[in-house]
């Protein structure tokens, strides 16, 4: 397998540096029919690039697959549920993409209480009938006793009946979305395109402790772990493995709030955030009007629609097999990418180890783009468990930008990061001591800005690789006098 490589090639001591490589553009023909066509639609008609709208193709179709469709690869299975946080500037338009590209979930949300409604006085008056059973039983008998349980038990099902269908919240606490949990079959997504209020729910607004923060609930249901919560007036509430999906757009100054608080960085919630920064700039009128095609978007509702029908709604998970091809693409991302480098990457382990997992999710998600109800019948192939890898290196790159620009001191010199990052990084070698690239984007320091050093100071710095344990790492070489 070609391994994606975010770094640039070596350059020895007799070459001049090679001009910094661009950022990876959003690799929008990664994504599958209707989800391709949706975007580039939207793009075109609201004059984005296509990484806003290709994001949030991606999201829209993992709430809308929820916990009905995973991928076994022992011991593990995998869903499709994905956390994205998406960066966009004030006036590009991002909410009006936001809502043309998640309006069928929104659609399907809606048909959902068309058909509760049709039987919510039925469920009303099957409600008041149990309350006045319950009312007529008297006495501590067994039976009095066994007989009331029995009446209670239906009582709290035909309670939770009544309550009106949610795919979709937003601006929710954590008790409730606990409980929009407990009335949803453990299946939400919350979705923002103003994603400030939802932060500061997460930052813990609401909490009991000034401070604190409330991700716990998100924590537990990306990866479907069990959570239970007794608290007085509310009571109970028990979820057995929920599931979360999460799109947020927020913008810049509101994702490096998110990035720079320690309890979401350390406690693991940013890592499990695909991080979208879009290129979107304000553009000019030009007088032009633009309608999206209606047959993309038909298109792109009936995807939806049929993924929430055959898999949302699903009373079981449906299952996909990979074929072997794909589970080398995975298993070698993982040994080059993450053992290999473990020395070095140690202290982002947390978001390094999480590449390979989120590359998995997203197959799920292109799996059942490509074959909609027929995804559980056809095995996971090489080519889509590629195009998942190729999307997560793009996503890869803004979590790692933001996280550079969270962390380092701005008020500092270029020549300051990098002896600090040298100092605390840094390898002693035969030339000099060398600190690895990734090291540097951490401390603010770009690797266009490493290489641009190093060809203007020849005699200080060179771009060399010093082996780290496992393949070589790119690094910036401090040369000795």
């Amino acid at each position: 397998m070609k391994q994606i490589n975010l770094t640039a090639p070596e350059v020895q001591d007799n070459q001049q540096p090679e001009k910094a490589p661009e950022a990876l553009a959003f690799p929008i023909e990664r994504l599958p029919g209707a989800a391709q066509d949706v975007a580039r639609e939207i793009a075109r008609t609201r004059l984005l690039p296509t990484d806003l709208p290709g994001s949030l193709a991606l999201v829209t179709a993992a709430a809308a697959i929820g916990k009905g469709l995973v991928m076994d690869i022992p011991p593990h299975t995998t869903r499709a549920n994905i956390f994205l946080l998406a960066t966009a500037r004030s006036g590009t338009g991002k909410s009006d993409c936001f809502r043309d590209i998640t309006e069928p979930l929104v659609i399907a949300e809606e048909q959902a209480n068309d058909a509760h409604e049709s039987t919510r006085h039925k469920k009303g008056a099957e409600v008041k009938l149990l309350e006045a059973e319950m009312g007529k039983v008297k006495g501590h008998s067994d039976e009095s006793i066994n007989k009331l349980a029995d009446l209670s038990e239906k009582y709290e099902k035909a309670m939770k009946a009544l309550q009106p269908r949610r795919m979709i919240i937003e601006d929710a606490t954590e008790p409730a979305m606990k409980a929009a949990f407990a009335n949803n079959r453990e299946q939400l997504a919350l979705m923002s395109a103003e994603g400030g209020q939802v932060i500061a729910n997460l930052l813990g607004r609401y909490g009991d402790t000034k401070g604190q923060t409330s991700d716990t609930v998100a924590l537990k249901a990306f990866s479907g772990d069990p959570d239970s919560q007794l608290r007085q007036g509310t009571g109970e509430t028990r979820l057995k493995s929920p599931c979360l999906t999460i799109a947020l757009i927020v913008t810049p100054d509101k994702a490096r709030e998110m990035f720079r608080n320690p309890r979401f960085v350390e406690g693991g919630l940013m890592a499990r955030f695909l991080v979208a920064t879009s290129d979107a700039r304000p553009q000019y009128d030009n007088g032009t009007l633009r309608r999206p095609d209606a047959q993309i978007l038909n298109n792109w509702q009936k995807t939806i629609l049929d993924l929430v029908s055959t898999y949302r709604n699903a009373q079981a998970p449906a299952v996909i097999q990979c074929e072997p091809a794909a589970l080398k693409v995975f298993r070698d991302y993982w040994n080059s990418d993450f053992v290999d480098c473990f020395d070095e990457i140690e202290s982002e382990a947390a978001f390094y180890a999480r590449h390979v997992e989120q590359a998995k999710r997203l197959s799920v998600t292109l799996h059942a783009l490509k074959h909609g109800n027929a995804a559980c019948r056809k095995r996971l192939t090489e080519e889509t468990a590629t195009d998942a890898l190729a999307l997560v290196a793009w996503f890869i790159q803004n979590q790692d930008s933001a996280l550079s620009d969270a962390s380092h001191d701005k008020s500092k010199s270029l020549i300051e990061n990098i002896d600090e990052a040298a100092k605390e990084h840094g390898k002693q070698t035969e030339r000099g001591r060398a600190v690895p690239i990734r090291k540097l984007k951490r401390a603010g320091v770009t690797e266009e800005a490493a290489k641009a050093l190093a060809q203007d100071q020849p005699k200080s710095y060179a771009i060399g690789k010093v082996p780290t344990g496992g393949r070589p790492s790119p690094c910036l070489i401090l040369l000795k006098n």
